[in-house]
């Protein structure tokens, strides 16, 4: 169990690089703000799990969560407007993240389970002229390396609403 624990970790780690990836949403597709949204003082983001904004600190990791990034962290809360951006850029990553310890250490040792898991993240970066800070869509979830995928685009439309929309524009371009 040691040695294929130390196989995946290893082969995580090496597949941390980015590739480009199309799947449904392309170059033109469009994320709209539908509500008004606030990242909080001294951070750079706001969480959003289940349609209801979380502090990052307390997502389910497990389950389909999103944030939206400003390029900036300012002293002040920062306000998102409703308002439309553009997706420019697509790219799904993974990192191996290490399970807490504490009772679930003991009860996976005991089990032989793995002590770590993937997080399968797509990074949407958006545009928006009139709100030019707020750069990335990130959406993610922690799975078992053996058992694992991306979000489909339906499963962060869900995640998001109704606070964030995802729209798909009809002859768009893959992203390049």
């Amino acid at each position: 169990m040691r040695i294929v624990f130390m196989i995946m970790s290893g082969m995580m780690l090496l597949s941390c690089s980015v590739k480009e990836y199309y799947g449904d949403l392309h170059s033109g597709d469009q994320v709209i703000v539908n509500h008004e949204l606030v990242i909080p003082a001294n951070d750079a983001r706001v969480s959003i799990q289940n349609g209801v904004v979380r502090k990052y600190t307390q997502l389910d990791y497990y389950y389909p969560h999103c944030w939206l990034v400003s390029q900036r962290r300012e002293a002040e809360p920062q306000i998102i407007i409703p308002g439309r951006f553009n997706i420019v850029g697509i790219r799904h990553k993974y990192e191996t993240v290490m399970k807490q310890t504490g009772g679930y250490l003991l009860s996976a040792f005991a089990s032989g389970a793995s002590l770590t898991a993937v997080e399968y993240i797509t990074e949407l970066t958006i545009y928006s002229e009139s709100q030019s800070a707020i750069s990335r869509l990130y959406c993610s979830h922690w799975e078992d390396p053996f058992d694992a995928e991306h979000l489909s685009l339906e499963q962060m439309r869900k995640t998001l609403s109704p606070l964030v929309s995802i729209v798909q524009k009809k002859n768009t371009l893959p992203v390049q």
